[in-house]
């Protein structure tokens, strides 16, 4: 597992040229997990 936090002054993901969630500041996490 792996996993990265970044400080940021806004963050948002996109699917399929739609944006699904998005923040303001905060953190971000990104999150790996495999087997």
């Amino acid at each position: 597992m792996r996993a990265v936090v970044q400080r940021v002054a806004s963050a948002s993901v996109v699917v399929d040229a739609e944006t699904v969630g998005s923040i303001e500041q905060g953190l971000l996490v990104l999150l790996g997990v495999g087997r």
